[in-house]
């Protein structure tokens, strides 16, 4: 499963199957099955498992949340997909910490990450060169959002970078290929990766700087996320409606105006409505 991630097991977007959960295809399934798997693997060890789930008490408020939201859920199918999309990435980390307990085991599942995103990035090029994907918004692989896509790279690119300050593998040979990767995610042409990336690799590089150094790379990264989407009319225009009028000048004294014009999505009418409902006004009118 690290080795083909990214693979797009489908039958298009009229093959799937309909179930209790909604319409699934094989990549769903493939997925749930994982889920399921992890689950009974922590079962079958429940007191190791909770040996180290005890140490993220932050997660597991967070996911018992999210459990009794499914009480009054309109949709008990869509809440219960979407426990098992924010379950997932701890029911990982559970099942590393139980399953892997020699370092050549993650050497191991470290080669799989970087053959799979390597084999990815090239294939995703290839076919978008024999015209296959040429039609998308951004680099991808056929039936494969560039979202999906380019935040499968965004991993593979922080494993990279951490071996960069590791001893792990030729400095040079990990250079290169990290800058490939974040060709490639920039290529895929999607906003919050991109920012993703700047800002795990800033994070990253706070925890392994000391100095000035420390604060100096992360802010770095941080005003090279703005400028790609300030100084590239590419990107300015993608991310701003309008994006002709945004500059570095006006973005610095009009945040707020040049932040309203920001290209958004159905999300954004959502948070709206959740913070006009919810906001602090309502909070402080039930004495919160």
């Amino acid at each position: 499963s690290l080795l083909t991630g990214p693979v797009p097991f489908t039958l298009g977007r009229e093959g799937m199957l309909t179930s209790e959960f909604g319409k699934m295809d094989l990549s769903a399934i493939r997925l749930l099955g994982l889920w399921l798997a992890a689950v009974m693997v922590l079962a079958l060890n429940i007191g190791q498992a909770w040996h180290y789930a005890k140490r993220y008490p932050f997660h597991l408020c967070f996911l018992f949340l999210a459990a009794l939201s499914l009480f009054w859920t309109p949709s008990l199918a869509y809440g219960t997909r979407m426990f098992a999309k924010l379950s997932s990435p701890v029911l990982f980390i559970l099942l590393i910490m139980v399953v892997v307990s020699e370092k050549r085991q993650f050497a191991t599942m470290e080669r799989l990450f970087l053959i799979g995103g390597i084999a990815a990035m090239v294939a995703a090029v290839l076919i978008y060169l024999a015209g296959v994907t040429r039609d998308e918004v951004g680099l991808t692989l056929p039936s494969t959002s560039p979202a999906l896509f380019s935040a499968y790279l965004a991993v593979i690119a922080m494993v990279v970078f951490a071996r960069l300050n590791t001893s792990a593998g030729n400095r040079a040979t990990n250079g290169l290929l990290f800058l490939c990767l974040v060709a490639g995610i920039i290529a895929a042409f999607t906003r919050i990766t991109i920012g993703a990336l700047f800002i795990g690799i800033s994070a990253m590089m706070w925890c392994a700087s000391r100095g000035l150094f420390r604060f100096v790379l992360p802010i770095g990264g941080l005003f090279g996320l703005v400028a790609l989407f300030v100084v590239s009319d590419t990107f300015r225009n993608r991310m701003f409606m309008d994006g002709g009028s945004i500059t570095l000048m006006s973005l610095v004294e009009d945040p707020s105006g040049a932040f309203s014009r920001v290209h958004g999505s159905g999300r954004y009418e959502a948070w709206g409505t959740v913070l006009e409902k919810f906001g602090p006004k309502k909070a402080m009118a039930f004495g919160m």
